[in-house]
């Protein structure tokens, strides 16, 4: 990775995209002065209250290659995190196999949970009565033990809830000065789409249609308001989309190569893609039992 191509009030611009970019969550595409090359000074607004807001450390800027636009990479961190999820009451899913261990243990009140025994009856249903339990966020440590991770995860902020989190928190703060005042209602990640322009493949990247409330720009442009419908209405980010993550998504599209089409790794796609494409693809399972 090569050093900063410029600088301007301490926000780097680096040549090339970073060699770990599979941890950012998402990016915007913000236009440049292409015959001085220089970002355009909306664009730097945009950039230093991205910066502001979530912290240079979750900010990744660097230059097409083409030299054309520059790339802004976003990465939601723990504590914006915890803070959304605490303040809003995001509901995460519980790990049924925790839940389940402590529901017969004598060790239930510790962590919030009574003793209790449940009969679990295939004839009826599949689902086991501790699967798809979700529960609004809570910061004890004792509680949070009982949310499901993911993977090597430390914490249960998959990769698609990260996205719903920094789309809300788009939508919801325009001209806010703190990340801690957020609205109540989070806004659901849509659909993804393929897109084919800019530095990733294909194949590495997936446009966001996005419900986004527009906005009205201020005649200060250091108060351009955040709505990414409004920033892309008029031409200040060219596009914005969600970064993939080649484990996961590899991961499902061989699952998915494997299980007949009643059969498809919903949970998978779920967790991955969000709930519309899951019910679509339960929906088309339907189709062929």
């Amino acid at each position: 990775m090569t050093g900063p191509k410029s600088t301007s009030n301490q926000i780097r611009v680096w040549e090339s995209a970073p060699k770990e970019w599979q941890k950012y969550d998402m990016c915007l595409v913000l236009p440049i002065d292409v015959e001085t090359g220089m970002i355009l000074p909306d664009s730097l607004v945009i950039i230093r209250k991205l910066a502001k807001l979530l912290g240079r450390k979750y900010i990744y800027v660097y230059y097409a290659p083409d030299n054309t636009k520059v790339y802004v990479l976003i990465r939601a961190g723990l504590k914006f995190l915890r803070s959304k999820a605490l303040s809003e009451k995001w509901e995460l899913l519980l790990d049924d196999d925790i839940v389940h261990l402590l529901a017969q243990s004598n060790k239930g009140n510790e962590y919030l949970v009574d003793s209790l025994a449940i009969q679990h009856f295939t004839s009826i249903t599949q689902i086991s009565p501790f699967e798809y339990i979700y529960l609004p966020f809570h910061s004890d440590p004792n509680v949070e033990k009982l949310f499901r991770r993911f993977g090597s995860m430390k914490h249960p902020f998959r990769k698609i809830i990260r996205l719903k989190m920094l789309i809300d928190f788009f939508n919801h703060n325009a001209n806010s000065g703190s990340q801690h005042n957020l609205p109540n209602q989070p806004s659901p990640l849509e659909s993804f789409v393929r897109t084919s322009s800019g530095h990733f493949s294909p194949s590495n990247r997936a446009h966001l249609s996005l419900p986004i409330s527009t906005h009205t720009r201020s005649n200060d442009s250091e108060h351009i308001e955040f709505g990414l419908k409004h920033l892309l209405h008029h031409g200040l980010i060219l596009n914005a989309f969600a970064i993939h993550d080649t484990r996961d998504r590899d991961e499902i599209a061989a699952k998915m190569l494997k299980f007949t089409p009643c059969l498809l790794p919903l949970d998978l796609i779920h967790g991955y893609f969000g709930e519309q494409i899951a019910m679509y693809f339960s929906f088309l399972g339907k189709l062929f039992l």
